[in-house]
């Protein structure tokens, strides 16, 4: 099987250059042959260089589109290419590269793994309060509408085969922060595919990310930024709710 690893980064040389994110993700993974993409985001700090540097093939945009449009340029070179399964993640320091195997080990026998920051066996270190309560929320309607329990559908590392990345094509409307492409993801893998995989991960938000953040967002306009993010996700949540039928106060894990 030949694997496609992407990694959508804006700004993020800091994390990519200490904790060697890409020089992590090994050439081959049991059988798998492994890739690694960087689609560098409109960055100004040498994000490309630095994933170039470390042995990944990067497509540099112009300017900053946003992680779910960026995303949207890996899956078309996917589509390209000749890989069997794409597996993405982040390039701040919050997925660890060592957890790869699991997605590797999964894909034999599934089409769609998830990975779960929130899973009862995961490790979480420092996670924002506004992000655990928003994937909260999020967890619980789709867990719903799906018929399947979902301890986390706003988590970035995830792996897909090539037939499920063909059929997402037609549901990618894409808002700022992705998060109709990342619910509309996790709510459609019950109803296109039949072998779904979900596997605890560990995720990390101190040091890199924090650096990043500050590093784009100066003058305390971070904590700004973040109150921002969470009300665009909760106008989402209430348009995925009123889209599917279903009311918000109402969800709950199945």
């Amino acid at each position: 099987m030949d694997i496609l690893v992407a990694i959508c980064a804006h700004c993020e040389v800091i994390g990519l250059r200490e904790k060697r994110i890409v020089e992590r993700i090994p050439a081959t993974l049991g059988k798998a042959r492994i890739g690694k993409l960087l689609v560098d985001d409109g960055s100004w700090d040498g994000t490309g260089e630095e994933a170039a540097a470390q042995g990944a093939h990067v497509i540099t945009l112009p300017h900053n589109v946003g992680k779910a449009d960026a995303l949207k340029h890996a899956f078309e070179f996917f589509l390209e290419g000749g890989c069997d399964a794409m597996v993405t993640m982040d390039a701040d320091g919050q997925h660890d590269p060592d957890d790869l195997g699991r997605f590797v080990e999964l894909l034999a026998s599934n089409d769609v793994v998830l990975g779960e920051r929130y899973h009862p066996n995961s490790c979480r270190v420092g996670v924002p309060l506004d992000r655990e309560l928003m994937n909260l929320m999020f967890a619980q309607t789709v867990s719903m509408l799906s018929g399947r329990k979902f301890y986390d559908v706003l988590c970035g590392f995830r792996a897909f085969r090539r037939p499920v990345i063909e059929a997402l094509q037609s549901h990618l409307k894409l808002p700022e922060y992705g998060v109709e492409l990342e619910t509309v993801m996790a709510l459609c893998f019950p109803l296109r595919v039949t072998r779904v995989a979900t596997t605890p991960i560990s995720a990390v938000y101190t040091g890199t990310a924090e650096l990043a953040e500050l590093y784009e967002y100066p003058d305390g306009q971070m904590a700004a930024k973040r109150r921002e993010r969470v009300l665009v996700h909760f106008d989402q949540l209430q348009a995925l709710c009123e889209r599917y039928g279903a009311k918000l106060g109402e969800a709950s894990f199945v």
